[in-house]
């Protein structure tokens, strides 16, 4: 589907409007497949009360298009579905080159995918898996705007060199869905904006929320220059005050090598939530701008008025703030039965900041009204900067915490001096932290890694290795215990190594008629 060359295209490549009074219930079922769509003005493909319908493997782009669209672009447009005999499915479309190929600017307003109540079942799920996004520009930009869908699968789409030049990226904006929500295996790279933006962003709604395996990895959000203390304002996945009467899950992400320029960035921020945020990796980010100087503060992993909690096996290292950088966060004022286990979590923080007066936070844990409270075998390294809070941690009640031990500490070059605070008093060393008596076991070695230039952070220290026991989980979701580390590979089932990873020493023998009883 071609128009001649600098037209601005029909309204739509693809229409199809179903009936309202049968959609609900009548499969239509058609299939829109490998088409290519080189120009159009409004929607690359408009679905509209349909049922069944399945839009597969086709090119959308304004190829042929030298000039303005409408003040707001579509890709994809689906409102109102029913998956009565089969799944709605939008899989395997190239959407890319908008407003027009090679283009500076572009409408106010784009949305790669825009749907709006697609019902799926427990059987026929609504799926949007396997598109590409790429080179599109525009001046506010959300890839996907899923609201108010029902059991949806989001999974395993690249979105590459998407620009808002205005104002926010929303990425993947999912909000008030229902049933279940599973945003797994997408890939974001080379995308920019000016003010307050998400890569993926899910949140009210009942949903189940999963949001695992995704990867964002040389994008630069919030590159305005104006101050904005909107919190997050930058926030890479974004879970916002999910329902609360169910379990969430943001694990085994990559936020990697990404710029952000707003006062509070973030790379996994939870707000609300009862959730597990474990097996993630955030590494290599900073408070940056492409023009000016850029202010504020990094949050690697930031669970805010969490309630039960999940948080283990990160590996965070070399972020950047400029004011500081919180490393695992986690904050909360809400009343009740709630638990939360912090476990085997690396934190490597050499500070690279052009502020001199930077304050970073390796273990934040300000809990006050949790009334389980469990952190072992965190590795916290910090280096080099000027303010340092290995330990962070309040609660009202000490008899709360019923497990803090075995985590290791090391901290290096702090100008400014460290701080230690927990219930029991605080403390300005390791040595005045263990004064206090609040935990137990816990150690000061050096973590020597095995390859820090490849973010191999195995510790290479024999002290640190086989030494944390085997907790049980606190929570009531599986596996009742950290059995496995940030790879997927099985821990020591007796005691294992502190940190994200575990590690296999090589022990040499030197003695060859050595007799062993």
């Amino acid at each position: 589907m071609s128009t001649r060359s600098g037209s601005q295209g029909p309204t739509a490549g693809i229409y199809v409007n179903g009936a309202t009074s049968s959609y609900t219930s009548a499969a239509s079922d058609n299939t829109f497949k490998n088409n290519t769509i080189e120009n159009f003005y409004v929607y690359g493909i408009y679905l509209r009360y349909t049922n069944g319908e399945q839009i597969l493997n086709n090119d959308i782009s304004r190829k042929n298009a030298t000039g303005s669209s409408s003040s707001t672009l579509y890709g994809i447009y689906s409102f109102y579905s029913r998956a009565t005999d089969r799944s709605v499915v939008i899989d395997g479309n190239r959407v890319h080159d908008l407003p027009f190929e090679g283009a500076t600017t572009g409408p106010s307003t784009f949305y790669g995918i825009y749907s709006f109540y697609n019902y799926g079942s427990s059987t026929n799920f609504f799926k949007i898996e396997n598109n590409t996004f790429k080179d599109i520009i525009a001046s506010r930009l959300y890839v996907g705007y899923n609201l108010y869908n029902e059991n949806t699968s989001l999974r395993s789409n690249i979105t590459d060199n998407v620009d808002a030049t205005g104002s926010n990226f929303y990425g993947w904006y999912n909000w008030y869905n229902n049933g279940k929500l599973i945003i797994e295996e997408n890939e974001m790279y080379n995308c920019s904006s000016q003010s307050i933006s998400y890569g993926i962003s899910c949140g009210y709604g009942n949903a189940e929320i999963i949001m695992n395996d995704n990867i964002f990895k040389h994008n630069a959000l919030g590159q305005s220059t104006s101050t904005s203390y909107t919190r997050p304002g930058v926030a890479y996945l974004h879970l916002n005050y999910p329902n609360r009467s169910l379990t969430h899950f943001v694990n085994q992400n990559m936020v990697d090598s990404n710029d952000a320029g707003m006062y509070y960035s973030h790379g996994i921020f939870t707000n609300y939530a009862n959730v597990e945020t474990s097996n993630n990796q955030v590494t290599n980010n900073r408070i940056r701008r492409s023009s000016g100087t850029a202010i504020g503060y990094w949050g690697s992993v930031y669970n805010y008025y969490v309630y039960n909690l999940r948080c283990n096996n990160n590996l965070i290292a070399d972020n950047a703030g400029y004011y500081g950088n919180w490393e695992i966060y986690n904050y909360s004022f809400a009343s009740g039965n709630y638990k939360a286990e912090i476990r085997d979590n690396t934190v490597k923080l050499d500070v690279k900041s052009s502020y001199y007066y930077n304050y970073n936070y390796g273990l934040y844990v300000y809990l006050y009204y949790h009334n389980d409270i469990r952190v072992t075998g965190n590795s916290i390294d910090l280096r080099n900067g000027y303010y340092y809070y290995p330990v962070y941690t309040y609660n009202i009640n000490a008899s709360n915490y019923k497990e803090w031990e075995y985590n290791n500490y090391y901290t290096a070059n702090a100008s400014g001096g460290q701080f230690w605070y927990n219930r029991l008093g605080n403390a300005n060393n390791f040595a005045g932290w263990l004064n206090t008596d609040f935990s137990k076991n816990d150690t000061e070695h050096k973590p020597v890694y095995a390859d820090e230039s490849k973010m191999d952070l195995r510790i290479n220290v024999f002290e640190l290795q086989n030494r944390v026991p085997l907790y049980s989980s606190n929570n009531s979701w599986a596996p009742s215990e950290n059995i496995i580390d940030f790879k997927n590979i099985g821990r020591n089932l007796v005691k294992h190594d502190h940190g994200a990873l575990e590690n296999f020493m090589n022990i040499t023998g030197v003695k060859s008629d050595a007799s062993i009883n």
